[in-house]
């Protein structure tokens, strides 16, 4: 993973690149898989997530699911270092970008957007 300053952060995120700076950083990760209808998880159904956190996974900050083509950005605050964080990593102007709650995007960097959608129809939790 490539070590950068925080400042040169945001075209690895518009690339969906790797990348290591101070506090921050950006991956590519698996989900865990779909939940079938029969309480047991479709590993086959899993999918390739690009998370970027600041601090530590505890607060992801961006993520896009290769799967939906969607990015999604938490909107909770958290400090004024992971606000700056979030500035200069924010996905390219005119990107659309669904927005959530901290725990929404920790299950969203665990699930997918179809795990958690599955998930939240089977379980009967509040839609995404």
């Amino acid at each position: 993973m490539k070590q950068i300053a925080n400042a040169d952060a945001r075209p690895y995120v518009a690339r969906r690149e790797p990348f290591k700076g101070n506090n921050l950083w950006g991956e590519c990760r698996m989900t865990q898989g779909v939940l079938s209808t029969h309480d047991y998880v479709d590993w086959e159904d899993s999918s390739e997530l690009y998370v970027v956190c600041s601090y530590g996974v505890h607060y992801p900050m961006w993520i896009y699911d290769f799967l939906t083509g969607q990015w999604f950005g938490n909107y909770d605050k958290y400090s004024r270092t992971t606000s700056k964080h979030r500035t200069q990593t924010q996905p390219c102007e005119g990107t659309s970008i669904r927005w959530y709650d901290t725990q929404t995007m920790l299950d969203l960097m665990v699930y997918g957007y179809r795990g958690l959608a599955s998930r939240r129809i089977l379980y009967g939790r509040r839609a995404a």
